[in-house]
């Protein structure tokens, strides 16, 4: 990977965090559309997966295995979080499959729950 397409994927992550996949894909696709502009040929495909290869993905079922009380959503009031994570789910990351530890993700941006 190319030290512009290594940079994508930080500032790809780091939109990830603060606001969520879309604006994350909406950003690697603006970066991409700006070097094609330039005549210069970028690896959109390993962009991506570079910036998301950290999402952990779970089915329904493992969610809904995880207790109550180590999972909920984001609500108004909740930390003065952005209006996009309302209603998002969260758990602590020891409880999904590999994680370890006390820290809160967030659907979206940490894990995915696929079919």
């Amino acid at each position: 990977m190319k030290a512009y397409e290594e940079a994508a994927v930080r500032c790809a992550q780091k939109r990830l965090r603060l606001f969520g996949k879309e604006k994350a894909v909406a950003h690697i696709n603006e970066w991409a559309d700006s070097w094609a502009k330039r005549g210069v040929t970028v690896d959109k495909a390993a962009v991506m997966q570079a910036t998301f290869s950290g999402v952990t993905r779970i089915t329904k079922e493992q969610w809904n295995a995880i207790p109550d009380d180590y999972k909920g959503r984001w609500k108004k009031g909740n930390w003065n979080v952005s209006e996009e994570w309302i209603g998002k789910r969260t758990v602590l990351e020891g409880c999904l499959p590999g994680g370890h530890g006390t820290a809160l993700v967030t659907e979206g941006i940490h894990f995915e729950i696929v079919k």
